[in-house]
């Protein structure tokens, strides 16, 4: 186990202040920026163009613009207080043309335990390309390199078998298996 020395003002200052993968050593195909409205269009366009994108979600299907909007001024508002802050999130772009495909987020961020939890999600027309593994590996070099955390987790629906099994080959070990802990738009539990 290692202890984390970073103090705890410096540890939010990072937080708030450095993107992964942003430190010019990766030429991975994406790259990620700090979430704001400026992405909203290309947001709101991946996050409707296949409602499979949805299947696993706790949140039903944007229909317009307004709710894309409002989602994001969501995540935004979550983040507002630096000092305690418990997430934050960032857009997912495309190297090739700087377009918004997808987001990426750091949950439950608890300094003191030096743990966090991951989410990401990404265009249905890249699925299938490698791209969750450019994630995964920008992400974690962040966490454990940068903000020097010592425990990370990820969580899935069981019946979400794709992400659970990048999440395997990742190199997660699977802890347990909570009972109806997440649930649908629908208000199905699982």
């Amino acid at each position: 186990m290692k202890k984390n020395t970073m103090k705890e003002i410096e540890f939010y200052s990072k937080l708030e202040n450095v993107i992964p993968g942003n430190d010019g050593s990766d030429k991975k195909r994406i790259y990620l920026t700090r979430i704001s409205m400026d992405g909203l269009n290309d947001f709101h366009e991946y996050s409707t163009s296949n409602t499979k994108f949805y299947k696993y979600l706790e949140y039903e299907p944007f229909g317009d613009l307004n709710d894309s909007r409002d989602y994001l001024n969501r995540l935004l508002t979550l983040e507002k207080n630096i000092e305690s802050r418990t997430c934050i999130s960032w857009f997912i772009r495309l190297r090739s043309n700087d377009k918004v495909v997808g987001t990426a987020r750091l949950v439950n961020i608890d300094y003191h335990r030096s743990s966090v939890s991951w989410g990401y999600g990404i265009s249905t027309v890249l699925w299938g390309q490698g791209f969750v593994f450019e994630i995964q590996q920008i992400l974690a070099k962040y966490i454990f390199d940068t903000m020097l955390f010592n425990r990370l987790s990820g969580v899935a629906r069981a019946d979400n078998l794709s992400t659970i099994l990048t999440l395997k080959a990742f190199g997660f070990k699977e802890e347990g298996i909570q009972r109806e802990a997440m649930r649908d738009f629908n208000g199905i539990y699982y």
